[in-house]
């Protein structure tokens, strides 16, 4: 045993109706299922931010562009509670679905519309579905995100590797070198939308490990 401190950080993923429609197009059809994402930024991320001002528990909230735009008052909400607001994608499509054109632009947009809302460039990403395209980290490293917070391989934070995540200073001045592992729970999962041969990636999720060094993001 040892005395050392670890932090556990919650984080959540306010993914709305976007990863019902990611998943399959044709639920845009389909009000029942859109209410189970919808759910998450009308009802119930007001009742994480009570629970979490009466604990006195600062989070981060991981927030796709496109639900963003259709919540901007969830978004607000958030950030007036002294939560930081981070990057989910612009829809809920993985990277490593999309073209390199298409990944760069929905960073782009998702970049755009958190900054809007929150007037601080998002610092930290999530992917949709926690997967990479070839082109991710680069990406990651060119728009200077502080870190990124997607494998599940380790308790503790650790540099990607690579020659322009070789050292602290690297992590420091040229972008996204550190990797937060998480564990995540995502006990509310409608079985309709759930596919067993892709990774599991649905719902509003509370995980530990996350970054989290401050309530607000220093612009």
């Amino acid at each position: 045993m040892t005395d050392e401190l670890f932090p556990i950080l919650l984080t959540f993923d306010l993914d709305g109706e976007s990863l019902a429609l990611a998943a399959d197009p044709a639920s845009a059809s389909r009000p029942g299922v859109l209410s189970t994402g919808r759910y998450g930024p009308t009802t119930g991320v007001y009742h994480l931010l009570a629970a979490l001002e009466s604990e006195g528990i600062p989070a981060t909230f991981f927030v796709p562009g496109w639900i963003a735009e259709r919540y901007p008052e969830a978004v607000e909400a958030i950030v007036k509670g002294g939560h930081e607001v981070a990057h989910h994608g612009y829809t809920h499509v993985s990277p490593a679905d999309q073209e390199p054109e298409e990944e760069r632009a929905a960073l782009e947009k998702g970049i755009e519309i958190l900054e809007k809302l929150t007037g601080c460039r998002p610092q930290g990403y999530r992917s949709p579905s926690w997967d990479f395209s070839d082109q991710t980290l680069e990406l990651l490293q060119e728009y200077r995100f502080r870190y990124s917070s997607n494998f599940m391989d380790s308790d503790r934070p650790y540099l990607h590797p690579g020659d322009w995540a070789s050292s602290w200073w690297s992590c420091l001045s040229s972008g996204c070198s550190m990797m937060h592992p998480f564990t995540c729970f995502a006990p509310h999962i409608p079985g309709r939308l759930a596919r067993p041969t892709q990774p599991m990636s649905l719902g509003l999720r509370s995980c530990r490990p996350s970054p989290r060094s401050r309530a607000r993001c220093s612009c």
